[in-house]
């Protein structure tokens, strides 16, 4: 069986990608019909809140609204996430760029504001823009967690200061001690990687010189659909990504070895004008259409279940720490 997870970064609006001086939320107003699609669907999908959207209205209360019907999950943003020392900048816009003792003060102050704003206690989690390290998820472990979903296999962000995870797991794993980017023993918490995979399972050392070839020797381009069509990296990301590319990816995912399919986006995205993505109501509406499509075939001809995040260990029957919440949803 393949699972389908739907998980959105709930967060504040972010114009430009720009960080606001003083934290918005007025995308919160399009979580309702987002919702109602996924119901729609029969998926409920995890949200992944962060501080300003679990403690300012209008945000606050539509979410609020939603929780007994999706998985309210956490999502740190280092800038918006008290106590503050410096944190306002992108130096430390990852996770990972953090102590441990500051991760662990924003942590415990994001999930103690989702649990008093929202009435739920978080059990899964994603680091801002994917920025997690090894420390960072043995410190979820400690407080708690079952599932994270920071990792996204085959992307290298370092030229932005964040992971390299070109080597990471395509299926859920649990992290290898002193190699976390390696399928090791069973452990509490779970990793469930976003929805990224090549459209084509290469050989180790072909995958290695494809995904470290140089920007300036253009091969990704030359092998891609728009030349000689031989491999492409799709995410499951719909705000970037076409039906049909999504798709592709989701059957990789499958032949390559994942069990689930787990499709990301932004709160912001849902809105006009509050991501750089979709500026405007037709974009918004064009975005929309794509997830309904997508959500249409992966739960008919694609063969997937839905599923919430924190379900993921317990259906997959990996040995880990079990919820009653999680296994109830």
């Amino acid at each position: 069986m393949t699972y389908l997870v739907v998980t959105v970064d709930t967060e504040e609006d972010m114009p430009g990608w720009q960080v606001q001086p003083t934290p918005r939320v007025r995308n919160a107003a399009a979580l309702p019909r987002f919702h109602a699609l996924c119901e729609k669907h029969g998926v409920a999908p995890t949200y992944l809140v962060t501080y300003p959207m679990a403690t300012q209205d209008p945000a606050r209360g539509i979410l609020r609204e939603l929780a007994p019907h999706a998985e309210i999950g956490s999502h740190l943003h280092a800038w918006t996430c008290p106590p503050f020392d410096g944190e306002r900048s992108d130096r430390v816009s990852y996770q990972k760029d953090l102590s441990l003792a500051r991760q662990r003060e924003k942590l415990l102050r994001l999930g103690e504001a989702i649990e008093r704003e929202l009435r739920v206690r978080p059990t899964s989690h994603r680091a801002g823009r994917f920025g997690l390290d090894e420390a960072g998820f043995a410190l979820l472990e400690e407080l708690g967690y079952v599932v994270d979903s920071s990792v996204a296999p085959r992307i290298d962000l370092r030229a932005d200061g964040g992971p390299d995870y070109r080597s990471a797991p395509l299926a859920p794993y649990a992290p290898r001690a002193g190699a976390w980017l390696k399928a090791g023993a069973a452990r509490p918490l779970l990793e469930v990687p976003v929805g990224v995979a090549l459209t084509r399972a290469l050989p180790a050392p072909l995958r290695w010189a494809y995904l470290h070839s140089p920007r300036a020797l253009k091969l990704r381009g030359l092998l891609s659909k728009d030349y000689l069509g031989w491999v492409d990296l799709f995410w499951l990301y719909p705000t970037q990504y076409a039906v049909g590319e999504m798709q592709r990816a989701a059957l990789a995912l499958r032949a390559q070895g994942s069990a689930v399919w787990t499709l990301f986006l932004h709160s912001s995205e849902l809105s006009p004008g509050e991501s750089p993505y979709t500026r405007s109501a037709e974009e918004v509406d064009r975005l929309f259409e794509r997830i309904d499509e997508f959500l249409a075939w992966a739960l008919g001809p694609g063969g997937a279940k839905a599923a919430r995040l924190s379900q993921v260990p317990a259906l997959l029957g990996v040995p880990g720490r079990a919820t009653t919440r999680a296994a109830a949803r």
